[in-house]
């Protein structure tokens, strides 16, 4: 999410042309997706409807439909084509907080891996080397590389322990 975010002015030129230049914010806009769809997924699709709390499933996922409809009214008429982006990925935010609200409470503990906060602030340097490889470089080739080298970097270094003992039992 985050190195779509930090290089959609780049990517989206040498894929869809120089002539889609303004796709550059609605494609930021839905990177956010990349978060929300799969929690929304996670935490409804898969926890909820996996331990047979169906009607919390359906809640879940009205909630989010009722929020997609209502934003779309709203904001696709002042917005466009922004308006149905950040309406598309407020209604999987929706889903998302709505079913994490919804699962019991004993499963609430899941975002306490020690590897969520690596992630993150390896993705907030990979956009800090992002931004200083587009300083010295607008090759969408380098740039992404520079970023991906310092994501990967910062969770070796942080996670390497972690993983260990994560993964250290399944031999």
């Amino acid at each position: 999410m985050l190195g779509t975010i930090a290089t959609a002015h780049m990517i989206v030129p040498l894929f869809m042309g120089k002539s889609y230049a303004a796709a550059v914010g609605p494609v930021r806009l839905v990177a956010v997706l990349l978060l929300a769809g799969p929690m929304a997924s996670l935490l409804s699709g898969t926890v909820l409807y996996a331990l047979g709390r169906y009607r919390a499933y359906l809640i879940a996922g009205g909630t989010g439909a009722a929020t997609a409809i209502i934003l779309s009214l709203a904001l696709v008429r002042i917005f466009g084509v922004t308006g149905v982006c950040i309406a598309f990925v407020l209604a999987e935010a929706i889903v998302a907080c709505t079913a994490y609200l919804l699962i019991p409470h004993e499963l609430r503990d899941l975002w306490k891996n020690p590897m969520i906060p690596v992630a993150v602030f390896s993705g907030l340097l990979m956009i800090v080397g992002v931004h200083f490889a587009n300083s010295f470089s607008s090759r969408p080739f380098v740039v992404v590389s520079a970023g991906a080298f310092v994501y990967l970097a910062v969770s070796v270094l942080l996670g390497r322990k972690l993983l260990l003992q994560q993964f250290g039992g399944a031999r």
